[in-house]
């Protein structure tokens, strides 16, 4: 059977030690269905770090509070103005 956790609405309620139990746990895999940021993208940042530290494989849905468009999340989670 696989197993897969299911991560949503985390509005920067996450860090380090969801990280490493994630990564001991017994799920196979993960899945994120949107919403990191807080009321600010820039509160999205460490969240996208400790989710890229995940070593089980990771997919990602963009949630409302996201952004507006793929390229805009792209670009706030690599630091870097894509659009």
């Amino acid at each position: 059977m696989l197993r897969i956790a299911v991560l949503g609405d985390i509005h920067t309620s996450y860090d380090g030690e969801d990280t490493a139990y994630l990564n001991a746990s017994a799920y196979d895999a993960v899945l994120i269905v949107g919403d990191l940021p807080g009321r600010t993208h820039r509160q999205l940042i460490p969240v996208a770090r400790q989710l890229s530290e995940l070593t089980k494989p990771s997919f990602y849905l963009p949630g409302n509070h996201d952004g507006v468009s793929v390229t805009q999340l792209l670009g706030e989670i690599t630091q870097n103005r894509l659009v």
